[in-house]
């Protein structure tokens, strides 16, 4: 796939699609059993379309959670693919097969769609590049839908580069890449409240050698301290909703080992305090104002999500694009 005009930004013509997405004359399954008797797709989704219309070659549909109603990546039907790094691990979700294709060397990108992280997730898990655009900015037609207000369509790729070409694709625009800010130009915001509460060693350190880094190249790191966060919330056991044993088998394997696990071991949730003040109220109101006021004066916000211990060089080939891959 090549740009019309601008600078040519590296051929991108193999293509993975979610298996959520009508593709002409085949069935869209969503991962799950209960469609194997739907009729096949009578058109392409949008998306599908404006992939082909750029000449992208789709090398086929990547597994996916049920549904997409997991950030983990199991899939009891058809298999729980394996992450490129160690097979016996989960690869994240719901697009979970969408990585995979990309680390392998099957797909130059692949298309997923997030909800709360089915993009960003199995990106981080395996060690790519994922982008959740606004919902709005790509069609959702012919996508079998999770949440209509929160669905989003998005690539995953071996560079940021690679997401950004593909989601002009994706968005109709003109498939070029936009040319990088200089690091020495970028304001970052990393939130103090909450977010990074309770980090796994491993990935607070990994978190702090990535904004140090980025820090001495010259990036103004901003401290977000986005105090109502922390101020209001107050920790509380809170038990789900009981699974009826009867019921229980029917559930896909994830919310099995879900049900079993909150069984043992209630889950911590934020609820908001009562404070009953109004100079609390008018505290809070001027937190949020001067959060906001710092948040409009940056570039980017960070937050630690997921990183893996000493993470390997990653080679992928997007096309046109040497990259090393690690000898695993």
């Amino acid at each position: 796939m090549r740009p019309r005009g601008g600078r040519r930004s590296g051929q991108v013509s193999r293509r993975g699609i979610k298996d959520l997405f009508d593709v002409a004359g085949e069935r869209t399954l969503a991962g799950s059993r209960a469609l194997d008797d739907a009729p096949p797709a009578k058109a392409d989704a949008p998306i599908v379309a404006r992939l082909k219309a750029a000449g992208a070659v789709l090398m086929g549909r990547t597994n996916m959670t049920e549904f997409a109603f997991s950030g983990v990546g199991i899939n009891p039907h058809y298999g729980t693919p394996g992450n490129p790094w160690d097979r016996k691990r989960i690869p994240g979700g719901s697009s979970a097969g969408a990585p995979i294709s990309v680390a392998d060397g099957m797909a130059a990108v692949a298309i997923g769609t997030d909800t709360g992280g089915s993009v960003r997730i199995p990106a981080a898990f395996c060690g790519l590049a994922g982008l959740k655009p606004t919902q709005f900015r790509i069609p959702r037609q012919g996508a079998t839908p999770l949440s209509t207000t929160l669905d989003s369509i998005g690539p995953i790729g071996a560079s940021v580069a690679c997401c950004a070409l593909t989601d002009a694709v994706l968005a109709g625009e003109p498939p070029t890449v936009p040319e990088a800010i200089p690091v020495e130009a970028l304001r970052l915001g990393i939130p103090q409240t909450l977010v990074l509460d309770d980090l796994e060693p491993a990935v607070a350190g990994a978190f702090e050698r990535v904004t140090s880094a980025l820090a001495r190249a010259g990036a103004r790191i901003v401290e977000l301290p986005l105090k109502p966060l922390g101020g209001a919330p107050s920790r509380a056991r809170c038990d789900p909703p009981a699974v009826l044993p009867e019921l229980a088998p029917a559930l896909p394997l994830d919310q099995r080992l879900d049900a079993e696990r909150h069984r043992e071991q209630p889950s911590i949730l934020p609820v908001a305090a009562d404070h009953g003040q109004s100079d609390g109220r008018l505290a809070r109101r001027r937190d949020r104002n001067g959060d906001r006021a710092t948040i409009e004066k940056i570039d980017r916000r960070g937050v630690a999500q997921y990183a893996r211990i000493e993470p390997p060089e990653i080679l992928i080939l997007c096309e046109g694009r040497d990259r090393r891959r690690h000898q695993r």
